[in-house]
């Protein structure tokens, strides 16, 4: 068996060996892009989760769809965020994407949310801002790997660290749910990031599907082919 032989067993085919020397390996590209999810020696970095299924729901707060969300179809990830543990029935991953100034103070009445962090097994990932030693699950967010990713740093919302991660760790399809970004400052700097990030994943070969009831990726008219409706 040779080293190529053992990494596509171990579920690592991205990768070749090169001139047959034992040991060496290129990293492959995924759509056009070097696949980030490896080092130069075909070990999978820490933040990375090997996963069979290919297809990924990544789930916000807003009640216009967060519903739809394919919670019982097992053939998905969910991915979740900040407090939205309360309203969901499964998950795969989760996001805190604050630091702990914020997170730890800005708590839903009657809840233990820093208990819950701290109470989540390692074998599901809890991606942070850092790593935090009282938390076992979390993971610092691969940042360096993102802004390459994207070639710039350009990161609004937890929503937009998610739809990034996802894009580097492979999925084919990722579905987006309970997220509308039309409420106070959203709507002025976290939707347009979020719909430039949506846009450079489809761009680059990824399944993107949003529910037509959310108002991410949504015209209020066509220009040049319909009268501009008046604005108060």
């Amino acid at each position: 068996m040779n080293d190529q032989t053992t990494l596509v067993r171990a579920g690592v085919s991205d990768f070749a060996a090169v001139s047959g020397t034992a040991g060496e390996f290129v990293r492959m590209k995924v759509n056009g892009h070097v696949d980030l999810r490896f080092g130069p020696n075909g070990v999978r970095k820490s933040w990375s989760r090997a996963s069979l299924r290919k297809k990924v729901a990544i789930v916000g707060f807003a009640e216009s769809t967060r519903a739809f969300a394919p919670f019982a179809d097992e053939s998905y990830e969910i991915w979740g965020l900040n407090q939205l543990y309360r309203h969901i029935p499964r998950w795969d991953r989760w996001f805190e994407m604050h630091t702990p100034e914020i997170f730890t103070k800005d708590i839903v009445r009657d809840t233990d949310y820093v208990g819950w962090l701290k109470g989540i097994e390692p074998g599901k990932p809890l991606y942070m801002v850092e790593k935090f030693n009282d938390m076992p699950a979390s993971i610092a967010f691969p940042l360096e790997e993102a802004v390459e990713w994207i070639g710039m740093d350009y990161f609004q919302s937890s929503l937009a660290y998610m739809l990034i991660l996802a894009c580097m760790e492979g999925f084919e399809r990722i579905e987006i749910y309970g997220v509308d970004l039309i409420v106070g400052d959203e709507y002025a700097y976290q939707k347009p990031n979020l719909e430039y990030l949506l846009g450079l994943a489809r761009g680059r070969g990824v399944d993107i599907y949003i529910p037509p009831q959310s108002a991410l990726m949504r015209q209020t008219y066509r220009y040049g082919f319909a009268i501009e409706p008046d604005t108060p």
